[in-house]
């Protein structure tokens, strides 16, 4: 028969859980930058991201007109430091759900509410001549 798991134990599970969901949820959350001539530019997510584009969308609104007051930044100029950083608070997140998941699995042997707490005894077979 198994006791029911600790308080802090079903405390962290759930910390964990939130925390691997979030991260995730964080890490393919769409980023948008403003650019030049102040539109708004979809950067893609902290997961999936395309620097080919940044580069081929730059070289396009470089050439074009700019606006007084506007944004003169180009994908590859403002789009990076948003990404970049959401991908790592995802990365800080899903690293902290695994490294409480592995504490848990590891500690998992010394708690007497995760193990059982008798074992069975194996029978001698009995042989007849």
């Amino acid at each position: 028969m198994k006791r029911r798991t600790s308080w802090l134990r079903q405390a962290a599970l759930v910390v964990a859980g939130g925390a691997l969901v979030l991260g995730v949820a964080i890490g393919f959350w769409p980023v948008s930058a403003s650019v030049a001539g102040g539109a708004s530019y979809s950067c893609g997510s902290g997961f999936v991201h395309s620097r080919q584009a940044w580069k081929v969308d730059a070289g396009s609104l470089a050439q074009s007109p700019e606006t007084v007051g506007a944004s003169t930044a180009t994908p590859t100029a403002a789009c990076p430091s948003q990404v970049f950083r959401n991908r790592d608070f995802a990365y800080a997140l899903l690293a902290l759900a695994v490294g409480t998941y592995l504490a848990l699995i590891a500690s998992s042997a010394f708690d007497p509410g995760v193990t059982p707490m008798t074992t069975r005894r194996r029978r001698p077979r009995r042989v007849t001549a």
